[in-house]
């Protein structure tokens, strides 16, 4: 009986470290979006972007710029090491549709447009979503 109770409690007890990450992100997530909620009344989704997801970086991949190696363009273009925690850790998910810039004529935007991209490409805005992040994980 003892054996028994020994071995659930080792197996209910076993999480990864990439699984607890996970449930932090879970708890993280649902704090954030009922605050959200009770101060805006609405639910927006949360993205942090990394330094290598700004629009500097696409920049330079899209207008073929020179770089001295991969890791010009950020951890996601170096080859995985065993470490790393899961097989996709790294893989970026690649955008819905063409660039905007991409096309013939000169690209229009709106003020709310500009802000947008603004901050988004801010690290100073960047870093203060991950400081509320972080705030919810400690609660």
């Amino acid at each position: 009986m003892c054996g028994i109770f020994l071995t659930l409690t080792f197996l209910t007890g076993c999480v990864s470290p990439q699984r607890y990450r996970e449930q932090a992100d879970q708890v993280a997530d649902s704090i954030m979006m009922k605050k959200q909620y009770e101060a805006l009344g609405k639910v927006e989704p949360i993205e942090i972007e990394t330094p290598a997801d700004t629009l500097r970086r696409r920049l330079i991949v899209m207008q073929d710029l020179p770089t001295s190696t991969l890791a010009s363009l950020g951890v996601k273009e170096l080859r995985p090491i065993d470490h790393w925690p899961c097989d996709n850790y790294l893989h970026a998910i690649p955008p819905a549709n063409d660039p905007p810039w991409m096309g013939e004529s000169a690209m229009v935007i709106s003020l709310l447009d500009a802000l947008e991209i603004s901050a988004r490409n801010s690290r100073e805005y960047q870093t203060a979503k991950e400081e509320v992040y972080i705030s919810a994980l400690n609660l």
